[in-house]
């Protein structure tokens, strides 16, 4: 593998935070930026200081009134300006997302760029159904823009989280203070540039850069914020969500997974093995709603495996610019060492690792690369059948009875997502309704722009995508007394 070229933006002239409007140079910790498949360093990012993450806010609290006052074809109209403006840059968003997250150039085209871009022209189409009033009794209700918004958003799904953040918030009539990752911010960086260059009012969207601990927890509780929207770990969420609720702010919080393919007794066994074998390698596993556990009536197990073992060989990890490339490195080290560590957790789970494993995949001396692994023989109860593994990593967990496998399903702490394959979807539906998850799958795996998306108990609360992911940013406002009929 050769050497991965610089990325051409990150010897920019213009400083690292977009505060009202203007590019200035943080004062805060400087903060490297990775390539994880070179472990080169790509470039620096400085970032904010305190006083900084203050001013931010304070942009965000004077745009607010002119901004929520604007009719909300306006508002659209701001949103699909900005659109076509990161279109027009589709190929610069996808370099950076290859050269900061690894995620292989196939994958990074469709699902990093195209994908989010789309979802927030979905979001504009529906926009206006949460305009205007309705009555209840003797009421008039509207929906109204919560305030300023902290977005704090992950490196895994980048673009894809700030738009569905920042798309929804500005439709809703709020102003936002985005803080992306630290690891992967060269998208949000092109995305301030493109706001700029569309003449977006100052203070609409303000960017802060830098680490969680420090800037991520200023906004947070910088007085000027009325709501808190956070995507990544279950850890870091409780903590969001804590220091938010010290001061009774909002929190809309989308957090981890540890989803379930439950493939019912009748169904096509090499179809819905081939399915939790692609989910949980795409982006390298690194997805909260991956589909991580692969439930088999135990009768069928050695027909799965002989499924999983003949297709693994799709997913050899390799340069992330090569075309052919499906499976990239992790996102860094401290990742990859994470992953490595719980595939080591199996044989004191009584299981094995039937394909792949902890050592360093073959030819490839550098780079944060996993082999793609298959693990078996554990029970639900193993460390590797509980936690997030955020790698590409399966799990094979077999079962005797529906209620057996509904229970499987349903036996982490978390609620993001699961699949039901089955015989007929009547079938699936059913058993779809006794899973404890934010969305279900039946006999089908893909993305809906306009389905909310969302989990339940530690994969969190509040919803993204669509119109429920922009009422997620409104409040019900109720108008009594005398009120007069209206059209």
């Amino acid at each position: 593998m050769s050497s991965m070229d610089k990325l051409e933006y990150s010897t920019s002239s213009h400083g690292d935070q977009l505060i009202d409007g203007i590019w200035v140079d943080g004062g805060g910790n400087e903060v490297a930026v990775e390539n994880p498949a070179t472990e080169e360093v790509l470039y620096y990012v400085t970032g904010a200081s305190p006083r900084q993450v203050r001013d931010a806010v304070s942009a965000a609290e004077q745009a607010l009134p002119a901004w929520r006052a604007l009719p909300m074809q306006k508002r659209v109209e701001w949103l699909a300006s900005i659109v076509a403006g990161l279109k027009a840059r589709s190929a610069e968003l996808a370099d950076s997302i290859v050269a900061e997250l690894g995620a292989p150039r196939r994958l990074t085209e469709k699902i990093h760029v195209d994908l989010p871009l789309a979802c927030t022209s979905a979001l504009c189409s529906v926009a206006a159904e949460i305009d205007g009033t309705w009555r209840a009794g003797g009421a008039a209700v509207t929906r109204e823009p919560v305030g300023v918004v902290a977005g704090i958003t992950p490196w895994n799904a980048p673009l894809h989280q700030i738009l569905a953040k920042v798309g929804a918030a500005l439709l809703a009539g709020c102003t936002v203070v985005l803080k992306p990752s630290e690891l992967t911010p060269g998208n949000a960086r092109i995305l301030g540039d493109v706001t700029v260059a569309a003449g977006l009012p100052a203070g609409v969207l303000n960017v802060v850069q830098g680490g969680g601990p420090d800037v991520g927890a200023a906004l947070v509780a910088d007085p000027g914020v009325a709501m808190a929207s956070f995507t990544g770990s279950t850890a870091v969420g409780r903590t969001v969500a804590a220091q938010a609720g010290s001061d009774l702010k909002r929190v809309s919080l989308e957090l981890g997974g540890k989803s379930a393919l439950l493939a019912l007794p009748g169904c096509d066994i090499q179809a819905a093995a081939m399915t939790a074998l692609a989910s949980s390698m795409t982006n390298s596993g690194q997805a909260c709603s991956a589909l991580t556990r692969l439930l088999i009536p135990e009768n069928r197990a050695d027909e799965a495996m002989q499924v999983l073992t003949e297709a693994v060989h799709r997913y050899r990890p390799g340069d992330p610019r090569d075309p052919s490339t499906r499976l990239g490195p992790v996102v860094s080290d401290r990742q990859r060492q994470r992953v490595r560590q719980l595939i080591g957790s199996v044989a004191s789970d009584d299981g094995y690792v039937a394909i792949g494993g902890a050592e360093p995949p073959e030819g490839l001396s550098y780079g944060y690369f996993v082999r793609p692994t298959v693990v078996a023989g554990v029970t639900g109860a193993a460390r590797i059948a509980q936690e997030e593994v955020f790698g590409p990593v399966l799990t094979v967990l077999t079962y005797v009875g529906e209620d057996e496998g509904v229970a499987l399903a349903n036996s982490t702490s978390y609620g993001l997502s699961a699949a039901v394959w089955s015989q007929d979807a009547a079938e699936g539906l059913a058993v779809a309704r006794r899973i404890d998850a934010g969305q279900v799958w039946v006999n089908s795996l893909g993305f809906d722009s306009l389905a909310p998306y969302g989990g339940v108990r530690s994969s969190g609360f509040g919803r993204e995508m669509g119109l429920a992911g922009i009422e997620e940013f409104t409040v019900t406002k109720a108008y009594l007394g005398a009120i007069h009929d209206e059209g």
